[in-house]
């Protein structure tokens, strides 16, 4: 069976916690996906993390894909987090919606287990186009273990040349409790993305735990 290249993508950010930029993280991923058929798709991911105090970690999904109709895709993945510290394996399930002509959602739940340890981990992200290159997105992510529970909020505009290259920012908030203690900071991120392919981009976000934890 022929495979073809879709479309994928190349991106490096930046995100930092605004009381304390020490506590941050560098970003650099792609993602790349394969059509076999009209409706059947595969997508891979990789990122490389380098955060402020807890060192460099990896990430690799893969999922699966199926394009039920032009405005609605549904999928499946399993990948792998690994930080000094920290490895676990990835799994869960996703889908994106069109939902008018300019706003499109995504959803995904799943989870990771590390040694045992099993960590729930959902989110929501909702984009608009305003047209003249100009978006804005929000998002909801959460993961929750038997110790602690992370939640992640965020608001970002991007502006894209031709399609392709895509400059955007964030702000956000991330909110921990566990032990008896809570906290809560915020955090601001920006970064460039590059699109390209005959569909420029992937269907699908990237699956990590890492992208709940913007700074460490």
């Amino acid at each position: 069976m022929a495979a073809d290249f879709n479309g994928g993508s190349i991106e490096l950010e930046y995100s930092a916690f605004t009381e304390d930029s020490d506590v941050n993280r560098t970003t650099l991923r792609g993602q790349a996906e394969l059509g076999f058929t009209r409706n059947f798709a595969t997508q891979l991911d990789g990122g490389f993390y380098d955060y402020g105090y807890s060192g460099d970690g990896t990430n690799v999904v893969l999922h699966g894909i199926y394009h039920g109709s032009e405005s609605a895709s549904f999928g499946a993945y399993v990948g792998r987090d690994e930080l000094e510290g920290l490895d676990g394996t990835l799994y869960g399930v996703e889908g994106g919606l069109v939902l008018t002509n300019t706003i499109i959602a995504e959803a995904y739940a799943g989870g990771m287990n590390s040694d045992g340890e099993n960590v729930l981990m959902l989110g929501v992200d909702l984009a608009n186009s305003f047209g003249n290159g100009f978006s804005a997105r929000a998002g909801f992510d959460y993961a929750s273990s038997e110790f602690v529970d992370v939640t992640k909020l965020d608001i970002g505009v991007n502006y894209s040349i031709a399609n392709q290259t895509n400059f955007y920012a964030e702000l956000g908030s991330v909110s921990a409790s566990g032990f008896g203690l809570s906290d809560n900071q915020t955090y601001v991120g920006a970064g460039i993305k590059i699109d390209f392919g005959a569909r420029p981009g992937a269907t699908f976000g990237y699956r990590s735990l890492f992208d709940i934890l913007p700074g460490g």
